[in-house]
Order: C-alpha cells, then structure tokens, then sequence
C-alpha cells in the first residue's frame, strides 16, 4: 500500500480502529470498524480483512477521523467524505462529494 490512514473512534478500545490505505494503481482499500459504515453501508460492524472498497483507480490521498473518511481523488481534486454526518444519525455513502475544491 502506498499510503495508509488509521482512525479511532475510541482511543483506549483497540477494535474500534479503522484502517484506509490507497495501493499503488490509486484503489481504495479499508478493514476494521464498519460501525459507523465507513467502509461499507451496511454488512458487517467489523471488517477482519484489507476489503476494496473503491477501484476506480484515482484516488490520491485519504485521512479519517474519529466516525467519518475525507479523501482527494487524482483526476479531479476534489474533496469526498464519507461516514457519520453528525445531523440525526445520518450517513454519507463512500465517495460523497463534499466541497469542489478543484477547477
């Protein structure tokens, strides 16, 4: 993997960790906590191996937080998210644009 995020959504609880990597073809790869479907919407609330979650191919960096993902896409520099939306239990779904921060 090329570049790798890790979040925790509860620092002193070792399974709510979440890992983000994108590989070297710009795919996105996730595991770990699913609870607040960073991952996948939906399926399991845990995720024990490296899952593709994306393979578009041009994803170029990502971070995640304590409940939600922001990532970069390559081609279009353009802010996506995905997680917890913090507005009544609501969810982004992979890939969410979020702001066009690109031309």
């Amino acid at each position: 993997m090329e570049k790798i995020s890790i979040g925790n959504a509860d620092p002193g609880n070792e399974s709510l960790v979440t890992v983000f990597a994108i590989d070297s073809s710009n795919n996105l790869w996730g595991w770990g906590d699913n609870s607040d479907k960073k991952l996948v919407d939906g399926g399991d609330a845990f995720i024990y191996e490296p899952t593709e979650l994306n393979s578009e191919g041009d994803w170029y960096d990502i971070s995640c937080g304590e409940r939600f993902v922001i990532a970069v896409k390559d081609n279009d520099k353009k802010l996506y998210g995905w997680g917890y939306s913090g507005t009544d239990g609501e969810y982004l779904a992979i890939g969410a644009l979020l702001i066009v921060t690109g031309k």
